[in-house]
C-alpha cells in the first residue's frame, strides 16, 4: 500500500487554520491510514507500506513549519512501524520515500532545487521498493543533502 498525500503552505503569518490543516493531513490522516493498514496486513500475514515522507524530515526551516514538523512525524512513525514488524518477525515491508524537489503543483510557489519530474520519482520509488530498502531519498542525492543538514551545527543552520 501506498500512502502518498500530504499539503503544505507558505505560511508567512503562520495562520493557525493553514497549520493545523497541513497536521491534520500530512500526521494525523497519515497514522490513520498507515495504522489501519497495519492492521490488515498484520491479519494477512504480510504487505506492504510504503509512506512518502521528506528531505525536509531530516531538519525542517523557518518557511514552512508545519510542513516540516508534520513529515518529521511520518518518518518517525515509519521507523516505529517498522521496528514493530521486526520484533514481531511479521513479514510486513516498510519503505519511507524521502523525496527532495519533485516538479508537482506544491513545487510552482517554489524556486526548487534539483527538481526531478514525477516520472522519474516513481521509477525510483518502485526501484526501492522492489529492492526491499527500508528508506530512499529521491533523487539520490539528497541523501548526501540530508546527512549535511543533520550535521550542521545550529549557529551556521539558522543562517541559512
Amino acid at each position: 500500500m501506498y500512502i502518498v498525500f500530504g499539503t503544505g503552505h507558505l505560511n508567512h503569518a503562520l495562520e493557525p487554520t493553514l497549520e493545523i490543516e497541513t497536521i491534520q493531513i500530512n500526521a494525523l490522516a497519515f497514522a490513520a491510514v498507515a495504522s489501519h493498514a497495519m492492521g490488515h496486513f498484520t491479519r494477512q500475514g504480510h504487505g506492504t507500506i510504503v509512506g512518502i515522507s521528506s528531505v525536509a524530515a531530516a531538519r525542517g526551516s523557518a518557511h514552512v513549519p508545519a510542513y516540516n514538523a508534520s513529515k518529521a512525524f511520518v518518518a518517525s512513525y515509519l521507523k516505529e512501524l517498522r521496528l514493530r514488524t521486526l520484533k514481531q518477525s511479521t513479514p510486513i515491508q516498510i519503505t519511507e520515500i524521502r523525496p527532495g524537489s519533485v516538479d508537482t503543483a506544491m513545487m510552482k510557489t517554489e524556486k526548487p532545487f534539483w527538481v526531478v519530474s514525477p516520472d522519474i520519482a516513481a521509477k525510483r520509488i518502485l526501484s526501492v521498493v522492489e529492492k526491499g530498502k527500508p528508506v530512499a531519498y529521491v533523487p539520490r542525492r539528497w541523501a548526501f543533502i540530508a546527512v549535511l543538514l543533520r550535521c550542521l551545527p545550529e549557529f551556521i543552520y539558522k543562517k541559512l
